[in-house]
């Protein structure tokens, strides 16, 4: 009789197991790490055995704020680090050109950028995503300011001018710069910037004065980001309303 109810019980059991769970099996779980400090990429395995694998997707979100200027500061101290084998040169300054003696071979590779565009991609003006009470020791909302937070995104082209003192060597860097580029998308998202993909690759004919001498690859990258403002209900001298 003990046995009997023993086989029900066994039978109750594997009915009611959840399909969510893992007895027999190891699922592993792979995750992409980033060390920009220490130029390091790697990957985090996870096992899980016997686990609840019920997918559980929080709302992605960025760490920061992020503009143009904090991109190209991202991109300045990756090249840097990650290309400083080749010595190249990433001069922050938009659509800086520098002074070339064409008798003198450039003896370091350079990249400039310039912005071609950057315009609203939906809305004209900032839209509200967020109200808020300010934090403060009056228990009293009404003495606690009300405010919101605006957002607003762009669009923008930006070109990328590789200047090498050969051919070979500006091929190798404008491969070393698209991987660059790749590899990092996800730490600029992170750090918020909401889209950059690879749009072109072509001849600048602004750049031919540098061709009598030196070698020119240009590269054009499709840019998104977000721009997040904050602002109190207050009046001209700090009142509330």
């Amino acid at each position: 009789m003990d046995d009997l109810q023993q086989l029900l019980d066994e039978r109750l059991e594997a009915q009611t197991t959840p399909l969510n769970k893992v007895h027999s099996s190891t699922i592993h779980r792979k995750e992409t790490t980033v060390d920009l400090d220490n130029e390091k990429i790697g990957v985090r395995n996870e096992s899980a055995m016997g686990k609840d694998l019920s997918v559980k997707i929080d709302k992605q979100q960025a760490d920061k704020n992020c503009d143009l200027d904090d991109l190209f500061a991202m991109i300045n101290k990756l090249v840097v680090k990650a290309l400083k084998k080749d010595n190249v040169e990433f001069n922050p300054d938009e659509g800086a050109r520098f002074v070339v003696d064409q008798q003198v071979p450039i003896n370091h590779p350079i990249i400039q950028f310039d912005v071609i565009s950057y315009e609203p991609k939906l809305e004209l003006k900032p839209r509200v995503i967020n109200q808020f009470i300010e934090e403060s020791d009056d228990k009293n909302d009404r003495w606690k300011r009300h405010g919101q937070v605006w957002s607003q995104r762009f669009k923008c082209v930006i070109q990328f001018n590789i200047i090498g003192s050969d051919y070979i060597t500006a091929n190798k860097v404008m491969r070393d710069f698209e991987e660059l580029m790749f590899r990092y998308a996800g730490y600029f998202k992170q750090q918020g910037v909401a889209e950059i993909v690879f749009k072109s690759r072509f001849s600048d004919k602004n750049y031919d004065y540098y061709r009598q001498n030196l070698s020119v690859r240009s590269l054009q990258y499709y840019v998104e980001i977000e721009r997040n403002y904050v602002s109190y209900d207050t009046d001209i001298s700090g009142v509330l309303i």
